[in-house]
């Protein structure tokens, strides 16, 4: 591998980065390549003259500064983690992925990642009553040794992680940048709050790597494959809250709905979702009956 060995970092790490660095090849390929030739990561890594030539393409992409701003990243803190898809600590749930992220960059504590865990989400432009609603629902959970799971966004998403963080069990942020770049900026005492307070920020992308449009449905999918179930507190019709509910739904997830005023506009889409069937909550025994925590 082209990237200089580290104390910390094993070569199956260090394979499974480079892997994930060549970032125009999906997981799911790589994955496919490990497959079918019978190859170990750290083979793959390798990038040696002797792969077969199907593979060789998917090899061209691995990216050394990728790889290099990784290590580097790891290495400023012992508070950072890189957790490869053959790792221990790597969530069973995100595996049922059909492209799950080959690593995670996690600051704090990654413990986290293997609990039962809620996800609350809605729309970043949330009423006081829906922040409300989502902060003490999400303490009611935290405060029954439940993780809760979200996007850290501005509205539904905040409020979701600052309820956690009050109760006794603490919060994962799956973010859509990479694992030092805060997106929104505003939320950069949220992000420091749930790296050194029980917490632990996730993400697939990169160090360095900024928002970009796409990175959000991506994240929204680790969101949804991490929890046992989604609540939507408020959301719109056409918004990328219900992409993540309908997400969960399709992974065989449970989907919650927090029910709102029928003149507000971010109630629709929880109305929406519990006339497809998701279950409507008024506290969280709804949530914790259904999902057996």
């Amino acid at each position: 591998i082209m990237a200089p060995q580290s104390s910390q970092l094993d070569s199956e790490t260090l394979a499974w980065i480079a892997l994930a660095s060549a970032q125009r090849v999906s997981p799911k390929l790589w994955l496919q390549a490990l497959e079918k030739y019978q190859l170990s990561t750290v083979d793959l890594g390798s990038n040696a003259s002797t792969l077969p030539n199907e593979v060789k393409q998917l090899t061209n992409n691995i990216s050394p500064p990728l790889i290099d701003a990784a290590i580097n990243w790891l290495q400023a803190s012992d508070n950072r983690h890189i957790v490869p898809l053959s790792s221990p600590h790597y969530p069973e749930s995100l595996k049922q992925l059909d492209s799950p992220p080959l690593v995670l960059f996690a600051t704090g504590n990654k413990a986290h990642l293997q609990k039962p865990q809620i996800a609350i989400v809605g729309s970043r432009r949330a009423s006081l009553q829906g922040k409300r609603t989502a902060n003490d629902i999400a303490y009611g959970l935290s405060s029954s040794g439940v993780v809760v799971t979200s996007g850290l966004a501005m509205g539904i998403d905040s409020a979701a992680h600052q309820g956690a963080l009050s109760g006794s069990t603490g919060t994962i942020a799956v973010m859509g940048t990479g694992p030092e770049k805060v997106y929104p900026a505003k939320n950069n005492k949220l992000y420091e709050a749930i790296n050194n307070d029980g917490g632990v920020t996730v993400t697939e992308f990169f160090p360095g790597q900024g928002p970009k449009p796409w990175h959000f449905p991506r994240r929204n999918r680790i969101i949804a494959a991490l929890s046992l179930g989604t609540l939507v507190v408020e959301a719109k019709i056409k918004s990328g809250t219900l992409i993540t509910a309908n997400l969960a739904a399709d992974m065989g997830r449970e989907v919650f709905a927090v029910p709102g005023n029928i003149a507000n506009a971010y109630a629709e889409g929880c109305h929406w979702l519990i006339q497809q069937g998701a279950k409507l909550v008024t506290n969280i025994s709804d949530i914790l009956d259904e999902v057996g925590v």
